[in-house]
């Protein structure tokens, strides 16, 4: 058994990397599915459905429906446009300079609110210190950018919403967790109760309610 271990601290936002053990983060997905259970169980791929602008529209109090935000934005906000055009369309609105959006990209921000976003941002700040929701301090590389803090501000607290759900999951599930990666978890499903394709909410504190899917590894 190869142990995995984080370090959190040599990136800006305390996104993971590995300090030892297999490089499961940037490991092939073809070698990921040759791992194997120790316990008997069978492995499954625990995956959040669209974080980082779910937190976003959390914070926000933007409604949607579904779970997941990239294909109720598609549908709702860019009349019938496919998941992955959202999805574009939604980083470069949330973290894209203002002058450059196209006007989907407007109409995307708008939804997010993301200039009154900036602002609050800003005005939560500790000179040009960044807080994330969990009280992390994230200094910012270009603190009068929009874009720039809305992403220190969301990637960070993405961060730490994901373990904090993945610890919730794990435990309402009986599941054992075996390796992170980013807004993704690997767990040894020791009682079966995951089916594949299963999709799943938890409520996590400071971010709100946020939607997962299960897929066999």
């Amino acid at each position: 058994v190869h142990r995995v271990t984080y370090d959190r601290l040599r990136t800006r936002t305390g996104r993971m990397v590995i300090a030892s053990g297999p490089s499961v983060i940037t490991m092939p997905r073809d070698v990921r599915s040759t791992m194997r259970s120790v316990t008997g169980g069978r492995l499954k791929y625990v995956d959040f459905r669209a974080l980082e602008p779910t937190i976003v529209a959390n914070a926000v109090s933007a409604r949607f429906e579904g779970s997941d935000l990239y294909a109720w934005l598609a549908a709702n906000v860019m009349h019938g446009r496919d998941r992955a055009a959202a999805k574009q369309v939604v980083v470069q609105a949330l973290y894209g300079g203002a002058h450059g959006r196209s006007l989907e990209a407007q109409r995307i921000a708008s939804w997010f609110c993301v200039r009154e976003l900036a602002q609050h941002i800003r005005a939560s700040a500790r000179g040009e210190i960044v807080i994330n929701a969990y009280g992390r301090c994230v200094a910012s590389e270009s603190f009068h950018d929009d874009g720039c803090v809305i992403n220190d501000y969301t990637q960070s607290t993405a961060v730490d919403a994901a373990v904090l759900g993945f610890s919730a999951i794990c435990e309402e599930h009986g599941a054992l967790p075996i390796a992170i990666i980013h807004d993704a978890v690997i767990v040894d499903d020791v009682h079966g109760r995951f089916t594949d394709g299963y999709v799943g909410n938890v409520m996590v504190n400071g971010v709100g309610l946020l939607y997962y899917k299960v897929t066999e590894l």
